[in-house]
């Protein structure tokens, strides 16, 4: 090791000397028990065999197909969402431990990988995430377990999104309704937990797309879990005959919102829902709380209706535009009164007014938040191939990444105790920078990894109490 003495002193007035030698370093310590995790459960392994199933390694090729996923996986958990950024990286002792490999392979062999995906290998992807979570159930125990008294009732949650596009893109078209060119997939979550996600054009309806889906994930879920219940949960951008029609089939309840039209217009005046709007303005300006009244339509049928369903209709004074608000949301599950068995367990006895603003608009904190989460710090909005399977595969990628860091913040890290609605304060921004990046010094032998890790870093003494480790 050479010394090289500087100008530079410090408080005290000592000179500074710079050691130019080789010190081994990682700066993804928390990758680790992550990776640990994963391991334990089997959480990707059903993606790894589905892709390895179509994609034979060629004859110069080191990396099978479900190598290089594991690899993409784990370096969003990191954080790193580019190609360009696996030149550097696999160079990180700490990410290739992780991976259980001495060598990753690089930016041009994971593109070519990538642009050889098919909608077939998306479609694959995508069963397999109910694979994963069963695995995740049978460790965690993540869903409500059901009992001889009790059939918990799981909510499928399902909404579009948009991923903004600036080059030339496949599929790229502009959406009135976002204002942007983009693609509009479909996402789905199981109470919270990522379930698919089907890319789709710019102009692609949402719930065309999803027509295509419903009947084999229906399928697949109640085959699943027999001895649960499930219940649909949209907004008026999913109201298809389609969609109701096959949720009535499964047996699946439903609370998806409806477009007002001038006959459930007339119904709303006539079931005494119309409170004056003079009433309602003066509640505003005097307490800044919108005044609303809800109540339920009875006896409505649409002519491409099958039968009568359960109408709920919303109305409350909008403070930006000063005019009456109109909402509906249209559901199967029949009111009956408390301690009586219903079909939808604690959701059979919600009243009109609790069904729709516990129920329906509890779609904010569970799906919304999941949606940012899963296009911001999992890296599912970044479409920056040509291709659309390329992109598609990239959305799933991030719906994977999204599973493994959730199980991660509420199961490994125990940065949630008390209770599960403190589990969404923590972002996974905040997990990945003050828990999984956290740099230690490396050094390892055949059987054993020693890891250093300096008591003034963020993250350091939770991971030394994780890994059981003193910190120095």
């Amino acid at each position: 090791m050479n010394s090289t003495q500087t100008a530079t002193t410090d408080g005290f007035g000592r000179s500074v000397q710079i050691t130019n030698g080789r010190f081994v370093a990682t700066m993804m310590t928390g990758l680790l028990p992550v990776a640990d995790m994963v391991s334990r459960i089997q959480l990707l392994p059903p993606f790894e065999q589905a892709l390895e199933q179509t994609h034979k390694p060629k004859d110069r090729s080191l990396y099978s197909a479900g190598a290089m996923f594991r690899q993409r996986v784990f370096a969003h958990i990191c954080g790193f969402e580019d190609l360009a950024d696996h030149d550097v990286i696999t160079e990180d002792e700490g990410f290739l431990s992780a991976l259980g490999v001495n060598d990753a392979a690089g930016s041009s062999t994971l593109c070519r990988f990538e642009n050889s995906i098919t909608r077939h290998d998306l479609d694959r992807l995508n069963c397999c995430f109910l694979d994963a979570l069963l695995r995740a159930n049978r460790k965690h125990r993540i869903f409500p377990r059901a009992g001889a008294r009790k059939t918990p009732v799981l909510i499928i949650d399902v909404d579009s999104t948009h991923v903004d596009l600036y080059g030339n893109q496949e599929g790229k078209s502009y959406n009135a309704h976002y204002q942007c060119n983009c693609l509009a997939p479909v996402v789905c979550f199981l109470n919270g937990w990522p379930l698919a996600v089907f890319n789709a054009g710019g102009t692609t309806d949402a719930r065309r797309e999803f027509e295509h889906h419903v009947e084999r994930l229906f399928m697949r879920l109640t085959a699943a879990f027999p001895n649960h219940k499930f219940l649909l949960r949209a907004d008026s951008g999913f109201n298809s005959n389609k969609i109701i029609d096959t949720c009535n089939e499964y047996k699946v309840g439903y609370v998806i919102g409806f477009s007002p039209n001038p006959k459930t217009q007339k119904m709303v005046k006539e079931n005494g829902l119309k409170n004056p709007r003079r009433k309602m303005v003066k509640r505003y300006t005097t307490t800044g709380m919108a005044h609303r009244t809800i109540g339920e339509l009875v006896n409505y049928k649409a002519k491409s209706w099958k039968q009568e369903r359960r109408l709920i209709a919303r109305r409350q004074h909008d403070a930006r535009t000063n005019q009456m608000d109109l909402r509906l949301i249209q559901t199967n599950i029949k009111h009956v009164k408390k301690g009586k068995d219903g079909w939808y367990g604690k959701y059979s006895e919600y009243g009109a007014a609790k069904l729709y603003e516990d129920l329906y608009c509890g779609r904010a904190a569970d799906c919304e938040l999941n949606i940012a989460e899963f296009k911001t710090d999992c890296f599912g909005g970044r479409a920056s191939s040509t291709r659309f399977c390329t992109n598609g595969y990239r959305m799933i990628l991030g719906m994977v990444t999204l599973l493994v860091l959730k199980l991660a913040r509420h199961y490994l890290f125990g940065v949630v105790k008390e209770s599960a609605k403190k589990a969404v304060r923590v972002s996974i921004a905040r997990l990945r920078a003050t828990v999984i990046l956290v740099t230690a010094k490396w050094s390892s032998t055949l059987n054993t990894v020693r890891l250093t890790l300096p008591s003034v870093l963020p993250g350091a003494r939770e991971l030394g109490a994780l890994f059981k480790i003193p910190i120095l």
